[in-house]
């Protein structure tokens, strides 16, 4: 399924799909930024799978946001895989300071708001994705004339 879902992507013009047995063993707030854009049968099987994606914003600029440290944070990592360092090295340069490395071991109340790496690379608002999967529904509910009216909406 992956190759298939890998391949999917050119032709969605996505930067990744995701399946919906994926998406389904998500938590409810992760499940709801993911948006489905078809209902495809891929070769191999007889059952129609949905396709879903994660509409991500990252570039050097929305990453060096996200970090919360900029340019500096990315420097320091890149110095450090540039001096070609063991494991060991690696996993001590992280323990010694994880924060200077990731913001994932913070608690978060709602990771997707407050996680300086996830709220920064989403990159559409969820008035978006309540209006598009409206749409998605229409279309494969083959409401055709809606699907069309709110898809259109969607595209603005």
């Amino acid at each position: 399924i992956s190759s298939r879902l890998e391949a999917a992507t050119k032709q969605f013009g996505t930067p990744m799909l995701l399946s919906e047995q994926f998406v389904n063993l998500l938590p409810a707030h992760s499940r709801e930024r993911c948006r489905l854009i078809d209902r495809v049968t891929v070769k191999g099987s007889n059952n129609p799978m949905g396709f879903h994606t994660y509409d991500t914003v990252v570039n050097d600029q929305s990453l060096a946001e996200a970090t919360g440290k900029g340019v500096q944070h990315t420097v320091s990592m890149h110095k450090l895989l540039n001096q070609n360092p063991s494991r060991d090295q690696i996993v001590y340069e992280f323990y010694k300071d994880p924060r200077r490395f990731s913001h994932s071991n913070q608690n978060y109340t709602d990771m997707w708001a407050e996680h300086p790496d996830l709220s920064k690379t989403h990159g559409v608002t969820m008035e978006f994705l309540k209006r598009f999967n409206e749409g998605v529904t229409a279309y494969i509910q083959g409401r055709w004339k809606v699907a069309y009216v709110i898809l259109l909406e969607c595209q603005k």
